[in-house]
């Protein structure tokens, strides 16, 4: 799949979501997107989010991604954006589209290749305890991952790590 910067959905071992963004798109463009791609991982007992590939994008859209993870509306996610215009803070976007993915755990991959609206997004949901972090940040990112790997065993990393709640379990 590739639309609004949604690059792969699937199902890993484990009933682990995994999904690849490589860029966010506006939101007048994204929101409906975005809402049926997280529905897909509805049943999931953990997602994958990969930004080691992330190129960049609209802030605003990463922050209706981040949305879907709380079942609160309006929660201030720690980040202030500044563009040539004005400064803008990034909260949760109200009234979405579809379900939110609240229960399960949530692991975000980044690299050193991620943009720096990536490793914003992944350091909030960090920062508010929504995420763990995985692989090893860009030079000049003011933010440290959980599980620090080499970018290329991210996802080896994060999909173990998601399955030890399920082990411990049965």
């Amino acid at each position: 799949m590739r639309a609004a910067g949604f690059e792969q959905l699937a199902h890993l071992p484990g009933n682990i979501g995994y999904l690849e963004i490589r860029s966010f798109q506006k939101l007048e463009s994204g929101a409906a997107i975005t809402a049926a791609v997280l529905d897909f991982f509805t049943d999931t007992q953990g997602l994958v989010i990969d930004l080691r590939r992330h190129e960049g994008g609209d802030s605003a859209a990463a922050s209706l991604l981040a949305s879907h993870f709380f079942d609160t509306e309006l929660v201030h996610l720690d980040a202030e954006y500044w563009t040539d215009a004005h400064r803008q803070r990034a909260f949760l976007v109200p009234g979405l589209p579809g379900l939110r993915y609240v229960g399960p755990a949530v692991y975000v991959l980044i690299g050193k290749r991620s943009s720096r609206v990536a490793t914003d997004l992944a350091r909030m949901l960090q920062a508010v305890g929504r995420a763990t972090v995985v692989g090893e940040p860009p030079a000049g990112a003011t933010l440290s991952p959980d599980l620090m790997v080499a970018e290329e065993s991210a996802l080896v990393a994060a999909h173990r790590d998601a399955l030890k709640p399920i082990a411990s379990v049965a």
